[in-house]
């Protein structure tokens, strides 16, 4: 219901929380807008089809984390499944140290900027590469989200505990293999190649941490029997 007043009407600009236009605000609301086109371009995308309507509702906001459950007067804890923060789409693909840890790993194995939220990605994110390029880079950060929602439900779900990013990382090139099969030929390889970069960076980013190889050893292993277990399904 609107009510109404004798207070003089203000201007307000709704792309900022404080309701004061700025051009850097002005710029990151365009940057983050999905365009038409775009979403076009989702659904060409090679992969399976429960893939590319998982990243169409990530772009519409409607995928079921927590805070979206709340709208919907689920009772329960709002807090990330990894951390204490409250989770959000763009808390838990982008601002959770899951997510910040496994863009840091993207970004030094590929040199792929981190871009700032679902919509950036599906709009201007890396705007200037060749078509095959992007689309290429958008298989492969379907790959990682994927990832991260498999692990955080498995926490949800199955109340396993995801202790570290290698889990994350090893479970999205799997996926982004398994996944060039879908594509041709010739891209197998490079696909390949950036699984085993991907790999490599995140081992030397644990060793210089103080990883210790026997857990690495259990993590191999775990991973092996469940692609065995998955590939004896089909």
């Amino acid at each position: 219901m609107v009510r109404l007043g004798d207070e003089h009407d203000k201007f307000k600009w709704g792309a900022h929380k404080t309701g004061v236009f700025s051009v850097r605000s002005m710029y990151a609301s365009l940057m983050n807008t999905p365009n038409i086109n775009h979403n076009v371009w989702l659904w060409k995308l090679k992969l399976p089809l429960k893939i590319k309507i998982f990243l169409w509702y990530l772009g519409r906001g409607v995928t079921l984390t927590k805070d979206n459950l709340l709208k919907r007067r689920w009772k329960g804890s709002a807090k990330c499944s990894f951390c204490n923060q409250h989770e959000t789409i763009q808390h838990l693909f982008f601002d959770c140290y899951i997510a910040k840890a496994l863009w840091r790993i993207i970004f030094i194995a590929l040199n792929i900027r981190t871009p700032s939220s679902v919509n950036h990605i599906i709009g201007s994110w890396q705007n200037g590469k060749v078509v095959q390029h992007k689309r290429r880079l958008l298989v492969d950060v379907a790959a990682m989200f994927w990832s991260i929602w498999l692990c955080r439900n498995d926490v949800v779900f199955n109340n396993k505990y995801i202790s570290f990013i290698l889990q994350v990382t090893f479970r999205g090139t799997h996926w982004f293999r398994f996944w060039r099969l879908l594509r041709q030929e010739k891209t197998h390889q490079v696909i390949t190649d950036a699984c085993r970069s991907l790999k490599v960076v995140a081992m030397e980013l644990f060793a210089t941490h103080g990883w210790r190889f026997h857990y690495y050893i259990v993590l191999l292993g775990f991973i092996l029997i469940c692609t065995s277990t998955r590939l004896s399904r089909c």
